[in-house]
């Protein structure tokens, strides 16, 4: 009896509870305890595992979120760089991670998660995939400009890595403010040169960052407003005797000058000529022969910034050594009469300048005040008994007598 009567109790338990499962307990003293073990629902997933992108070297987690009883997980793994394809990982959390490696995982890494419940269900969950980003650095730094006042001067910052911002800062160091936010948010900075507020300088640099959070800042770049390219002092024209060396100078001023000259033989038809001479200064060694007619050069000064300016023609002559072609000859005159002497040289640019000497004194030879090629005096018997003239001719100096062509 005591058997039937429990047979009866456990077969209306089950038709109370229906198909949900129990758990029955008993004992001799005809006592049943039912438990039932009633599921809330079925097996989802409510979060799926997200792509990460990750610098090398550090760790990217991978997270499934599910319900469901008696949830269990197990991930799967395929490294594009193999052909295993989807790997069991010996990962049974609902979390995975790994470290980015640019070597092992530069094709990517893929993973999935089985979700199981106590009932026997399973879902997997969708496929994510790690990307190992580049990581942050600054490739190309701004470079420092000078430009001409009105030009646009440019700093630009190259950098590597992961959808990367930039910021830039500026200063004028005619202010006290010191380095300011600007509104460019771009890898280029612009900015107009301006003598007068820029005359002490402009300075600029870029904070660039990435997705990852990271960022760096690149070097400080100034922008220096340069003089205009011009010429201050002209090439001028030479006189020199044959051997001697001419030089031709050209003054001028601007930015990072460079200098070419060019010249001309009119002893030739080849005109103008490139020198291989590329400093400010030209000479040459005077020849009488190949330079009979002149030798004329002239200079191309050019600056940084592309601008360019030719200076006047100079032009060497070369001129006929110094020498006395005709002597002072002795004159005898009576009382009164006027005495002349005259001194015929030849050379560039001559002057002249007379001595005497009187030997009624002693005063030796005197300078004269005559600077012509003659010297006059009117005999006297008295004074000029005995009297000697003196001439100096002086090479006029090289320049004395030269026009610009």
């Amino acid at each position: 009896m005591k058997n039937y009567k429990r047979i009866i109790t456990f077969f209306m338990a089950i038709s109370i509870i229906g198909m949900n499962a129990v758990t029955v307990y008993g004992d001799e003293s005809n006592s049943l305890a039912i438990t039932e073990n009633v599921s809330d629902g079925s097996l989802s997933i409510e979060k799926q595992p997200s792509n990460v992108t990750k610098p090398n070297g550090e760790n990217a987690t991978f997270i499934v979120v599910a319900k469901g009883d008696g949830l269990k997980y197990q991930w799967y793994y395929n490294n594009p760089n193999t052909t295993n394809g989807f790997v069991k990982s010996s990962n049974t959390t609902d979390t995975y991670s790994i470290k980015a490696n640019i070597n092992s995982h530069d094709k990517g890494f893929q993973v999935y998660c089985v979700v199981s419940d106590s009932f026997g269900n399973s879902v997997d969950s969708d496929i994510a995939t790690l990307t190992v980003g580049t990581p942050l650095s600054i490739v190309s730094q701004p470079q420092n400009e000078t430009k001409q006042n009105g030009d646009t001067a440019i700093f630009k910052v190259v950098a590597k890595g992961e959808n990367l911002k930039y910021q830039w800062y500026y200063n004028n160091p005619n202010t006290t403010n010191g380095f300011a936010k600007s509104s460019n948010t771009t890898d280029t900075y612009s900015i107009k040169a301006n003598i007068n507020s820029h005359n002490k300088g402009f300075q600029v640099y870029c904070v660039v960052s990435d997705s990852f959070g990271n960022s760096v800042d690149s070097n400080i770049a100034t922008l220096t407003v340069g003089t205009p390219l011009s010429i201050v002092s002209q090439p001028q024209n030479e006189t020199k005797q044959n051997g001697d060396t001419a030089i031709f100078k050209v003054v001028a001023k601007g930015e990072g000058l460079k200098y070419q000259w060019y010249y001309n033989n009119p002893n030739t038809t080849n005109g103008f000529v490139k020198s291989s001479n590329t400093t400010d200064t030209y000479s040459i060694k005077a020849n009488i022969n190949s330079h009979n007619k002149g030798f004329q050069v002239y200079c191309v000064v050019s600056d940084s910034f592309g601008n360019s300016v030719d200076s006047d023609i100079a032009t060497l002559t070369v001129g006929t050594p110094l020498s006395i072609v005709s002597q002072l000859q002795n004159e005898t005159k009576q009382n009164g009469d006027t005495a002349i002497f005259k001194v015929v040289a030849k050379g560039k640019g001559l002057k002249y300048q007379w001595y005497y000497n009187n030997p009624n004194t002693t005063n030796g030879f005197v300078k004269s005040s005559n600077t012509t090629d003659t010297y006059s005096i009117k005999a006297n018997i008295n004074s000029h008994d005995s009297k000697r003239i003196t001439p100096r001719i002086i090479k006029a100096n090289s320049r004395a007598d030269n026009t610009r062509p």
